[in-house]
């Protein structure tokens, strides 16, 4: 082996084995029983990890108990609005009867890591076979991120605390398991893309891609239609070959129909109104109005004296220049793919495959600039997430011309930059995982009464509305128990049952029309238990209503199957629910 592949072997070795540290660090601490610091139960990361992994777990766990599939947080309602094509990933271990935790935070994550570096590795060396331009695509796959840590040095003079983050960059994938998976979905439609592709066989394989990817996540289904549909535009404009529009477009427009009818019932869903609305700019006015971000009390002022006298120059240069602070923070180094696509251009080096993947890249940062979500407002940043991963060919190209440059110091001093500016997400998921984190947990005698409940024959849950007693704080270390820090679907993740009525947050997202049992929540005082539909009831019995709650349980006869001194479980033995 020549000295060039040994460097190239090591390098290699050394950016696929951090990567590996680090995105085990995100998983494999957490969602299973320990103690820290004289503290027992089932911890995780913080609040909003606790949030979306209970959520999917629960999800994963209830989906194949009946068909069609039924949510687990509103008992009885149709699971619509959401992508759940992932969950059938745990139906092996439920066959088997692994735990859901084992399968979720390190069986996954595990396989998940090999396929994403492997889809990697083939893609960087189906779009220039140079070991140094394979090595720049993997770094920047693996480490890019933010420029948060400069906010945090402008606002607060360190470059840690607090936290401050631009959510969802390369080193944070894991966070949002159906978000991973849809990433190897685009991935291996970036691969075929490279392979110009023309045959009807290639675009019913595009088909079957962008199925997938619509019922992994929502978003990485429109980034793969933006991919594969401007492929066949440039395509066909450039070898005016115009059945290419029905080899390749077809099955594609068949495939997006499917997918969006058998994951989303669209029809359900704009029964409430539009899934996307159209507000300019409401997202990346947050950079300079948010005061944990670039602040600018002045500009925005001005902004809004602007807008009560109508559009002018000065307003658009405002709202131009917001968005480059959006951009600038939010893409980090990767804004060095801009100099890159410049120069494909100049150079005449622009393939149909590049022009593919920079019109896409452009187009989803337009949706996420333009229009906010029903519900859940901010959730088009994600289009943004997914214009920031097809960033990474731009960037990878940029730091490969820059390592070639031929005055030798010049060019290590440039990627010897770039590499620092781009891996302080890296350390900071280290720091803010294992170093300082900010855990939220279910105590011990809750998974004890979780545990009994999982074993007891399958029925609907009742457990309390949320009512917050501890906040959840960046600065303080101290764990916070997750039923008193946030609303969430846990006690349906660990019990393996459908709950009455848990996780508002979800059911916004999702859709679900809640109101008469939430009229009936927001007065337990007044409910009748003739008016729950449930076979269990779980009261904690710290919850302000518990009192109340267990009162009129022994009033209605209904017996006691489990008791510690965090959790009384009843139990309607005549109920069918």
């Amino acid at each position: 082996m020549g000295k060039k592949r040994k460097v190239y072997a090591l390098v290699l070795f050394i950016i696929v084995g951090l990567a590996a540290l680090i995105h085990a660090s995100v998983m494999i601490p957490y969602g299973r029983e320990r103690c820290i610091n004289e503290l027992c139960g089932i911890f995780f990361g913080d609040i909003y990890r606790a949030h979306d992994e209970t959520w999917y777990m629960a999800l994963s766990t209830n989906l194949f108990s009946s068909f069609p599939f039924k949510t687990p947080i509103y008992a009885g309602a149709p699971l619509t609005g959401y992508n759940y094509l992932s969950s059938l990933l745990m139906i092996p271990f439920t066959m088997l009867d692994v735990p859901v935790w084992i399968a979720m935070y390190w069986i996954l994550p595990l396989l998940w890591f090999i396929l994403f570096a492997l889809l990697s590795l083939h893609l960087a060396k189906a779009i220039n076979t140079s070991k140094g331009f394979i090595l720049s695509f993997l770094f920047f796959q693996f480490f890019a991120g933010s420029f948060n840590f400069l906010i945090r040095l402008r606002n607060y003079g360190n470059l840690w605390e607090p936290k401050v983050s631009f959510l969802h960059q390369s080193p944070h994938f894991l966070l949002n398991m159906p978000m991973a998976w849809s990433l190897l979905a685009i991935l291996s439609l970036l691969i075929l893309m490279t392979r110009a592709p023309t045959l009807l066989r290639h675009g019913v394989y595009a088909a079957f891609l962008i199925f997938v990817g619509f019922g992994l996540k929502f978003y990485a289904g429109i980034a793969m239609v933006l991919l594969w549909g401007s492929y066949i535009v440039f395509t066909v404009l450039r070898e005016r070959r115009w059945m290419l529009l029905i080899t390749l477009g077809f099955p594609a427009i068949l495939s997006i129909v499917i997918s969006v009818f058998f994951f989303y019932d669209p029809l359900a869903s704009l029964a409430t109104g539009s899934i996307f609305i159209f507000q300019p700019f409401a997202i990346t006015h947050l950079t300079i109005e948010d005061k944990d971000y670039f602040y600018l009390p002045d500009l925005v002022l001005q902004r809004y004296y602007l807008y009560a006298h109508g559009i002018s120059p000065r307003l658009i240069a405002i709202e131009a220049l917001t968005v480059f602070l959006t951009i600038f923070f939010s893409f980090g180094t990767r804004i060095i793919g801009f100099m890159s696509i410049v120069l494909l251009i100049v150079q005449k080096k622009i393939t149909i495959f590049y022009l593919s993947v920079m019109n896409a890249m452009l187009i989803l940062f337009l949706l996420f600039v333009l229009f906010i979500q029903k519900g859940v407002w901010t959730d088009t940043s994600q289009f943004a997430t997914f214009a920031r991963l097809l960033s990474n060919v731009f960037a990878a190209y940029a730091l490969y011309t820059i390592a070639q440059q031929r005055i030798r110091w010049l060019a290590m001093i440039g990627v010897v930059l770039i590499v620092l500016f781009t891996i302080h997400n890296a350390i900071d998921i280290v720091k803010v995982y294992y170093l300082q984190p900010n855990y939220a947990y279910i105590p011990s005698k809750e998974v004890q009464a979780l545990n009994v409940l999982r074993k007891l024959p399958r029925g609907v849950v009742f457990v309390f509305p949320h009512k917050r007693l501890q906040i959840f704080n960046h600065l303080d270390s101290r764990p916070v128990i997750l039923w008193k820090a946030a609303d969430s679907s846990y006690v349906a993740a660990y019990s393996n049952k459908p709950l009455w009525y848990a996780d508002q947050f979800q059911m916004q997202i999702t859709g679900v029309q809640n109101d008469q049992r939430e009229t009936l929540m927001r007065n337990i005082d007044t409910i009748s238990i003739k008016n729950i539909s449930a076979r269990y009831f779980y009261l904690t019995k710290e919850h302000p209503d518990y009192v109340l709650m267990d009162r009129k349980l022994k009033y209605a006869g209904f017996p006691i199957v489990f008791e510690n001194s965090e959790v009384r479980l009843y139990e309607h033995r005549s109920s069918n629910n």
